[in-house]
């Protein structure tokens, strides 16, 4: 009872639900959540953006450098260089002039460069060729590549991607 003689109409104060302590916790866990969520949504589509609008050269030679960086000590690191070397060489001719080569092997598909005219020239032709074709002991027969021979056929490789965009710039 208060000064007047009146009752309240509670025995103490009402909070409604919406103004509870709680829901303002959920609330903003819930915001996090969500907030979370977009955040990574939209910075996996800005990295896939990005990654698209890059050329073949410019991946094939993001991935070289990133080959190059690697520290390979054992003998699986650097069997597993070599296959990632042949796989990149092989990505590169295949985004580059755009071939359709699933299911062909690596022979194929020199092959299938070789019979459209002024795609690569002799020198480039044994380049590919030692890459992809002259690693298969060290990609199949396991046999363990020299380190110094993995850094030259980097290099190699690097120089082939440079000498096609220098070659592709110059014709248009």
């Amino acid at each position: 009872m208060d000064d007047l003689g009146l009752y309240d109409i509670y025995p103490c104060a009402h909070v409604p639900w919406w103004m509870s302590q709680w829901f303002f916790w959920v609330f903003r866990g819930t915001l996090l959540v969500v907030g979370l969520a977009l955040a990574y949504g939209l910075w996996r589509w800005y990295k896939r953006y990005r990654y698209a609008r890059r050329t073949p050269e410019q991946k094939a030679r993001a991935y070289l450098a990133e080959l190059e960086k690697k520290s390979l000590i054992s003998v699986q690191e650097r069997q597993w260089a070599v296959n990632q070397l042949a796989l990149i060489v092989r990505s590169y001719l295949i985004d580059r002039f755009n071939l359709e080569a699933q299911g062909l092997t690596d022979e194929e598909l020199i092959q299938k460069i070789g019979e459209k005219n002024n795609l690569l020239d002799e020198q480039k032709m044994s380049i590919v060729s030692k890459l992809c074709i002259e690693s298969y002991p060290y990609r199949f027969a396991y046999k363990v590549p020299q380190m110094s021979q993995i850094m030259s056929d980097i290099a190699l490789a690097d120089s082939l991607v440079k000498d096609l965009a220098h070659r592709s710039s110059h014709r248009n």
